[in-house]
């Protein structure tokens, strides 16, 4: 495989509660970069990429969205634990997709059919 962007050469997967990185343009031994559990005991129901492959966000049946750094640093959830913000998720998140260019926004959709958008800076939904 030939990539002009080496960030470009990465996977993410999830299986079970375990979410794994993979580096695909290594060419011998165990491409897994990363694994983290977010919740243990929880399954994981989508993971996504920032635009520029240097964040990956993963949600389940956790009830939030956990983001991370590609080198495993995590960068906290939404909504955020521990606050009294109103923000809180009552159904597990199915879905999750960054927006495009800027990746300030992410939006989530679980099990209680309501789509929510998310302000990452200020780690809040703006609608939902």
């Amino acid at each position: 495989m030939n990539l002009t962007d080496p960030s470009m050469a990465l996977l993410a997967a999830s299986g079970g509660d375990t979410v794994k990185l993979f580096d695909v343009s290594v060419k011998a031994g165990d491409p897994c970069t990363l694994s983290y559990t977010p919740s243990p005991g929880c399954l994981v129901n989508s993971v996504k990429w920032n635009h520029t492959n240097l964040v990956v966000a993963s949600a389940g049946d956790d009830k939030k969205i956990s983001l991370w750094r590609k080198n495993g640093q995590s960068m906290g959830t939404i909504p955020v634990a521990g606050t009294d913000s109103g923000d809180n998720i009552e159904e597990s998140i199915m879905a999750i997709n960054f927006s495009n260019k800027v990746s300030r926004y992410i939006c989530s959709g679980g099990s209680g059919h309501v789509v929510r958008i998310w302000d990452l800076q200020r780690k809040r939904c703006i609608n939902g």
